[in-house]
């Protein structure tokens, strides 16, 4: 039977969360984190898993975790204040809540953001009532120049997404997959670099970060056979 999965959209169908400016722009918390929650949803469903949105006031995002009986529940958010860095928030006593914490705190880490602002304690509403395995994850400060570089684009949001995917993995022991990706358009005279995957082709790219992005999700994945080649 697969497992259930919960994951919490913060601030999603109640208010914006925090507001940062960004040049001049307002940025709303609420529409980073839907970016990251949907990234999230598809990496699980890729691997599996039965996914939940939770949504609204924090009574009903309990009440809707326990009635799916969620195996387990993530909260995802952005920060705010002026600090950076990444936390993540557990409360209770169970160590397999302890153990996700860490995990979704490493694979951030590892994926995104140098600063680790630790795995903490607190009786958050959403993690005092419900009744499995469940942490709140702070991904970054959007007030923060350097944490804002990680989360200004959708393809950078959309990576904390399947950080989160590949802890929950993790946590259940599941080999992570690193999803396909579709051939990009190349531009004139433009080359195609080829990315494989002990010979079996990840993606096609016409442009360079792309490649590397790919790369580096393989590496992350424990890939040992990784070919590039161009035309």
């Amino acid at each position: 039977m697969a497992k259930k999965v919960v994951v919490d959209f913060g601030h999603y169908k109640c208010d914006s969360g925090a507001v940062y400016n960004w040049n001049g722009k307002q940025i709303r918390e609420v529409d980073l984190v839907i970016d990251m929650g949907n990234a999230m949803v598809e990496g699980l469903k890729r691997h599996g898993f039965e996914v939940l949105v939770t949504y609204g006031s924090l009574a009903n995002r309990v009440s809707m975790a326990n009635n799916f009986k969620a195996d387990l529940f993530i909260s995802i958010h952005t920060n705010a204040g002026g600090g950076d860095g990444c936390e993540v928030y557990w409360t209770g006593s169970n160590k397999n809540t302890e153990k996700l914490a860490k995990l979704c705190l490493e694979n951030i880490l590892e994926d995104k953001l140098n600063n680790s602002r630790g795995v903490k304690k607190s009786a958050f509403y959403v993690l005092k009532y419900t009744n499995m395995p469940a942490c709140l994850v702070e991904t970054g400060f959007g007030d923060n120049v350097e944490d804002r570089k990680a989360i200004d684009t959708l393809k950078e949001r959309e990576a904390f997404g399947e950080a989160l995917t590949e802890a929950v993995c993790e946590y259940y022991n599941i080999k992570y997959k690193v999803e396909s990706k579709p051939v990009e358009q190349p531009t004139a005279n433009s080359k195609i670099f080829r990315v494989k995957d002990n010979g079996k082709q990840i993606g096609a790219y016409s442009r360079e970060e792309s490649v590397i992005s790919e790369v580096t999700k393989l590496i992350k994945a424990k890939k040992s056979k990784i070919e590039i080649t161009y035309s």
